[in-house]
């Protein structure tokens, strides 16, 4: 054990159950704070919709590279603008190795 000379300073039956403590309560701090400073948390356990992101699949004055059939450019919600190439369908086979007849 690496601190093994820890345990005769600090009384096992003391120290691991406030490591513990310690451990549960830094849980639930982290978690009441993500609960009351979000604001879809509200909406998720009212039942209420939750807000939808807008995206632009494609954006004609964004000019940084051409499109090419199989790519769009998207619209992030917070104004960032990226690639998106679509890759050609994949027909996936049964547990038997038997690809389905389409």
């Amino acid at each position: 054990m690496n601190n093994a000379r820890m345990w005769t300073v600090v009384n096992p039956t003391v120290g691991l159950p406030l490591f513990f403590v310690g451990v549960a309560a830094t849980s639930l701090i982290v978690h009441a704070s993500i609960m009351t400073n979000s604001d879809f948390m509200g909406k998720f356990w009212s039942g209420e919709d939750m807000d939808t992101a807008s995206v632009s699949v494609y954006d004609p004055s964004y000019q940084a590279a051409a499109a090419t059939a199989g790519e769009a450019f998207i619209v992030l919600p917070d104004g960032r603008t990226g690639r998106v190439v679509f890759d050609a369908p994949v027909t996936l086979a049964d547990g038997r190795g038997v690809v389905p007849v389409e």
